[in-house]
């Protein structure tokens, strides 16, 4: 029979059969093959190390420092992974398909010293996916990798490296010591890596880093461990050996940081160690260390003020001219706000350092402006986040707001006056956010609350600090709760010697109160300018976007400028001209007070 049209031979039939039954076989043969167990070994070549590891002889190898990670692509539906741990336990961050969540973790906890396995990821799609573990905790606990186990094809490509490496070297700030606990009760469990400043730093500059931290540490020789000693370990707990020694110029990761941060200085200050000694000792680092070692590198000394009197960011800036001085040019310092009181920062606070760090590496490496992380609570000054308590990174602590006592963060979108969210304190609770002030400035603090029961009693105040963080004037209302929302305002005036200003919401020893929609504001004088004014300053170009000509009677008029809210936008000046452009769109008003005139533009 020939074949015409729809026609098939019997011997091109038997083909297509054959065909079809080797095809169901393929298909039969690739379904049980993709489930089957691949067992990934820790030398296998398209894994990717960042941070410092200990290869041993027999290729299982150990890491320490916070901040070091595993990455590797894979193809499969369940990964699994083989540690075992040494001293106190140790805390894997999982990232999955680069899906970090920093409300929702996946934390492993890796304990005891003998080998054990522990589910990574499962019942994930039969296709490709990334995985990240990253270290969260101090040297003091330390793992060793034995491998992986991959239901699925395996391994795939190499993951790529960021084209720019960092190096964060500092004390249980860079660290992340108690980066989760707003109350800075400190263990393992609440540090951090990835969300501190270090890793925010990074990802914001898509650089890698390696991060070499020891809480206590200090950068001179008294009093404090001196962390220069350290800083060529792999594992800062253990004795220096072949195994326990960084080659900075031959080691797997091939590491030239561009920028390299030290955040070291603080413990040397509490200890008593003196200006000059810290000064001296940041020097010499930087010179016979870190100048040996990566040569072309930017280094930077970066110091957190508004904690002390006399405290180390008080001179990071002389100690960096000295090196300029003494010929080193590829050096700064950037200064981070400290204001909170005297405990650790917390996962909204290093988003702000992270995000004034990075501007300022952008700045001195050339790179494009980075975006900003909005995970911080940094404000301008006078200024207050989060008061109606909506953001919460923390377990039922809100952003920005550091708790004392009985706190709690209640959702309840049929209670809460703004939002879905109001905070309740009980038995004497307080809570406060800080932000920094300029003396001169009138501050208005409004809010609102009510008891559980009438007669409740609690308080709203303002406290400013000086830069030690002492209290040197509060102003305060305590008025009459009752079981309905009700608001409340107190004001004060910022003396001279202020750094910072408190917001403080408390109750007493007896009462219950609930509070919401706090907002800190500055008085009225704008109003005050309006009200007195007798002239109007004619402003052109009006809208404008980059500057603006301020027509007056006077040659070089003094002239203040407020934004729509009565803030002054900078100190008084001299000038016809007034360049804007670094002005959010809005509405803004100029006065010259000598004439008693007043004008307005909008900035577009």
């Amino acid at each position: 029979m020939q074949e015409t049209g729809f026609f098939i031979t019997k011997q091109k039939q038997s083909l297509i059969y054959n065909m079809k039954y080797t095809l169901i076989l393929f298909f039969l043969l690739l379904t049980f093959c993709s489930k089957g167990q691949v067992s990934i070994s820790p030398d296998q070549e398209n894994i990717l190390y960042t941070g410092r590891f200990a290869f041993t002889d027999v290729q299982a190898p150990s890491f320490s420092m916070n901040g070091a990670s595993i990455k590797v692509n894979f193809n499969g539906t369940k990964i699994t992974g083989r540690f075992s741990n040494k001293g106190n336990n140790s805390y894997l961050y999982v990232i999955i398909d680069g899906q970090a969540d920093v409300y929702n973790r996946q934390v492993l906890e890796i304990s005891g010293n003998s080998e054990s396995e522990y589910i990574i990821a499962e019942n994930l799609s039969n296709s490709q996916h990334t995985l990240e573990l990253v270290k969260l905790n101090e040297s003091e606990g330390q793992i060793t990798f034995f491998g992986f186990e991959i239901e699925g094809a395996g391994l795939t490509t190499k993951p790529t490296r960021p084209p720019l490496q960092i190096e964060f070297i500092g004390d249980s700030n860079t660290a992340g010591w108690s980066a989760w606990d707003a109350k800075d009760q400190g263990g393992s469990h609440a540090s951090g890596a990835y969300y501190t400043f270090p890793g925010i730093t990074s990802r914001l500059l898509n650089a890698e880093y390696s991060l070499i931290g020891g809480s206590g540490s200090g950068i001179a020789n008294q009093a404090s461990w001196n962390l220069t000693q350290f800083y060529y370990r792999i594992h800062l707990g253990e004795p220096v050996s072949a195994n326990n020694t960084w080659d900075f110029s031959n080691n797997y990761w091939n590491f030239q940081p561009s920028a390299v941060v030290v955040n070291l200085g603080a413990n040397d200050y509490s200890a008593n160690t003196s200006k000059q000694v810290i000064k001296d000792s940041w020097k010499d680092f930087i010179t016979n260390t870190l100048r040996v070692k990566y040569p072309n590198a930017h280094i930077v000394l970066a110091n957190s003020y508004g904690w002390a009197y006399n405290e180390p960011a008080d001179y990071v800036d002389e100690a960096i001219t000295e090196l300029q001085s003494a010929g080193d040019q590829n050096v700064s310092y950037v200064r981070l706000p400290w204001l909170w009181g005297q405990t650790h920062a917390v996962i909204n606070e290093h988003a702000g350092f992270a995000n004034l760090l990075a501007t300022h590496l952008a700045a001195v490496l050339n790179l494009p402006v980075p975006m900003t992380s909005d995970l911080s609570s940094f404000v301008e000054k006078g200024e207050l986040y989060n008061g109606s308590f909506e953001k919460s990174i923390l377990p039922n602590v809100a952003d920005g707001w550091r708790p004392h006592g009985s706190v709690l963060l209640k959702e309840d979108a049929a209670n809460a006056l703004d939002g879905n969210k109001y905070l309740e304190l009980k038995n004497g609770a307080w809570v406060n956010f800080s932000t920094e002030v300029e003396a001169g400035d009138s501050l208005v603090l409004k809010g609102w609350a009510k008891g559980v029961q009438e007669n409740s009693s609690g308080f709203f105040k303002i406290e400013i600090k000086d830069q030690a963080q002492s209290t040197i004037q509060t102003q305060q209302i305590q008025p009459d709760f009752t079981t309905e929302w009700k608001e409340f305002s107190t004001s004060i005036k910022v003396p001279e010697g202020a750094w910072s200003a408190w917001i403080i919401l408390a109750t007493t020893n007896t009462s219950t109160l609930y509070f919401d929609n706090i907002q800190l504001g500055f008085s009225t004088s704008l109003n005050e300018a309006l009200k007195d004014s007798e002239k109007k300053i004619k402003i052109y170009p009006n809208p404008a976007k980059h500057f603006v000509q301020i027509e007056s009677e006077n040659e070089n008029p003094l002239i203040e400028v407020f934004d729509k809210t009565g803030k002054q936008m900078s100190p008084p000046q001299k000038a016809n001209e007034l360049d804007i452009s670094n002005f959010l769109p809005g509405i803004y008003w100029v006065r010259i007070k000598e004439e008693n005139a007043l004008g307005s533009f909008v900035k577009q």
